[in-house]
C-alpha cells in the first residue's frame, strides 16, 4: 500500500462496471506515520559539486537535508525549500473533482560543496515530524 498520508478503506464490488453494488467495507486502516518523509529523488544539477533532493511529507516544521562523507563524520545540513499544489492548479476534470490526492507538502534542496566521486550518507525530514532513513549516492 503506498502510503497517500490519509486513511484508507476497501470496498468489494459486485455486478462488473455496468451495474456495480458495494457489497462491503473494509475497516480503515492508517499508517502509523502518515506524516513520514517519502519518495526522495536525487537530480544532477549544472554543477558537479552539488545534488538536487526532492521529497513529500504531510506537514512540515523546518525541512532540512542532512549529509556527511561516509568516511568522514562531518555532517552538513540545509534547509529546504517548500511548495505544493491545490485541485485549482490542476486543469480539469476528473483531476479536479474525483481524481484529486492531495500531494502534500515538496521540498527541495540542493547540497553543495560535494566532492565529485565521494560516498555521501543523507537523510531528509525535520525534528518535529520525523526523518527518513539513511540513503547514499555517489
Amino acid at each position: 500500500m503506498v502510503n497517500m498520508r490519509a486513511p484508507y478503506i476497501f470496498g468489494l464490488l459486485r455486478n462488473g462496471f455496468k451495474d456495480p453494488s458495494l457489497a462491503a467495507t473494509s475497516n480503515t486502516v492508517e499508517f502509523t506515520n502518515p506524516n513520514e518523509p517519502l519518495q526522495g529523488h536525487l537530480a544532477l544539477t549544472q554543477d558537479p559539486t552539488e545534488m538536487m533532493l526532492i521529497w513529500v511529507t504531510k506537514d512540515a516544521d523546518k525541512p532540512q537535508v542532512r549529509w556527511s562523507p561516509v568516511l568522514a563524520p562531518v555532517i552538513r545540513k540545509k534547509d529546504a525549500n517548500t511548495t505544493t499544489y491545490s485541485a485549482e492548479d490542476m486543469c480539469g476534470p476528473p483531476a479536479t473533482t474525483v481524481g484529486y490526492i492531495d500531494p502534500g507538502l515538496l521540498h527541495y534542496v540542493v547540497m553543495n560543496g560535494l566532492t565529485p566521486g565521494m560516498k555521501y550518507l543523507y537523510s531528509f525530514g525535520d525534528d518535529k515530524y520525523g526523518w527518513s532513513k539513511q540513503y547514499t549516492f555517489t
